[in-house]
C-alpha cells in the first residue's frame, strides 16, 4: 500500500508541474504589451452621442479616421461632423485634416501609455501583442481602435 501511495504521489506531482506550466503560458501570452507603441498604425474612433446638440446650426462631432506614426511622433486625423437644421434630418460634413506631433507618456494603469498633443491628450491601450490598441478620451467621449499597418 506504501508503494502504490509514492506512485501517486509522484504522479500527482508530474500532472500539477505540467498543469502549472500550462496555465502560466496562458497567462503570459494574453498578457497586454507593456512597451511603447512602435510603427505605423490607422485608427478609427467614434464620439458618444450623448449631448447631441439642440438648435439651429449647432454641430458635433460623431466619428474621425487618424494615421498614427509612433516612430516619427506624427499624426493625421479627419473628424467628420453632424449639423442640426430645424425642421430637416442633421447634415453631415468631413472637417479638414488636422496633423501634429505628440509625446508619450506612461499612462493612468499599467500596460497604458497616454498621447499627448496640443494640450489635450488620449489613453492607449496596446493588445495583441502591440498590433492593435484601443484608444478612449474622456474628453471627448471618443473610443476607439488602431490597427497596425
Amino acid at each position: 500500500m506504501t508503494k502504490d501511495f509514492s506512485k501517486i504521489k509522484i504522479a500527482s506531482a508530474f500532472v500539477l508541474g505540467i498543469f502549472s506550466t500550462f496555465i502560466f503560458n496562458i497567462s503570459s501570452s494574453n498578457a497586454s504589451t507593456a512597451s511603447e507603441p512602435t510603427g505605423s498604425f490607422i485608427c478609427i474612433g467614434n464620439y458618444s452621442s450623448w449631448g447631441w446638440p439642440s438648435g439651429n446650426g449647432n454641430s458635433k462631432e460623431y466619428n474621425e479616421v487618424s494615421s498614427i506614426n509612433f516612430s516619427s511622433k506624427t499624426y493625421a486625423v479627419i473628424v467628420n461632423k453632424a449639423t442640426i437644421t430645424a425642421g430637416s434630418e442633421p447634415s453631415y460634413s468631413q472637417g479638414p485634416v488636422e496633423s501634429g506631433s505628440f509625446t508619450v507618456s506612461q499612462g493612468p494603469i499599467p500596460g497604458t501609455f497616454r498621447m499627448n498633443f496640443d494640450n489635450e491628450y488620449v489613453i492607449l491601450a496596446p493588445v495583441n501583442s502591440g498590433h492593435s490598441i484601443f484608444v478612449i478620451d474622456s474628453g471627448t467621449g471618443m473610443t476607439g481602435t488602431c490597427q497596425k499597418v
